[in-house]
């Protein structure tokens, strides 16, 4: 842990020498990504550790600051990582704000803005990490297409999967960042997306578990 947190601090330096003077970050890691999984938030989704996972966070964040750099924490980076941990789907995520994955991001959400709104080292809060990507495809068909059984019922990746189209994408992220300005409404936001698709307006209007797929007219 000291040669991880050493090699940290020396990247931070590395970065601030080179003129970076912003990180971007997935505050939340990446894991799991299946349920059951061993994943980046164990210390934090055990009630009797999470100080700790708090505690290293704080470490991060006083090392950023010591070096003059902001953090943009980005909350759903891998956007099956809280549908895994709660034995959740993705789009049960997405369309329901009272599903259990959607109220367990939105837990790690406001811990970690009312820990550190006024910390010196935020800059702005991100989203996602290219969530529009996903939109309007069948994802968990094309992971079923991609890993054919047999597989292994305890790391099944593509049962937290789901699918979701522009519109349900839209109105995700629209509360997502209304829960994050009724807590901060100092700090700027930003969705995360990407550039989209060259087909996403396609996508968009025939989706690819309609009936006739992407291929429909109109």
């Amino acid at each position: 842990k000291k040669t991880t947190h050493a090699m940290a601090r020396k990247a931070m330096t590395d970065a601030k020498n080179m003129g970076v003077r912003y990180l971007r970050v997935s505050a939340t890691g990446y894991g799991p990504i299946w349920y059951k999984d061993q994943g980046d938030l164990e210390l934090w989704f055990n009630p009797a550790t999470r100080a700790q996972h708090w505690a290293l966070f704080d470490q991060m964040m006083s090392d950023m600051d010591a070096q003059g750099l902001k953090i943009v924490p980005t909350f759903v980076w891998n956007w099956v990582q809280f549908p895994a941990l709660a034995q959740d789907t993705a789009d049960n995520m997405i369309t329901n704000p009272n599903s259990p994955s959607y109220l367990l991001a939105a837990e790690y959400i406001t811990e970690f803005i009312n820990r550190y709104k006024n910390h010196p080292a935020l800059y702005y809060y991100e989203l996602t990490n290219e969530f529009n990507l996903g939109a309007d495809l069948d994802l968990k068909v094309n992971c079923l297409n991609e890993i054919p059984p047999p597989w292994d019922p305890n790391k099944d990746r593509c049962a937290p999967m789901g699918r979701f189209a522009t519109d349900q994408m839209i109105a995700f992220t629209q509360r997502l960042a209304a829960h994050i300005k009724s807590l901060d409404p100092a700090h700027p936001i930003t969705s995360g997306f990407s550039i989209p698709r060259k087909a996403a307006e396609h996508l968009r209007a025939c989706p690819a578990w309609g009936p006739e797929g992407p291929a429909c007219e109109g």
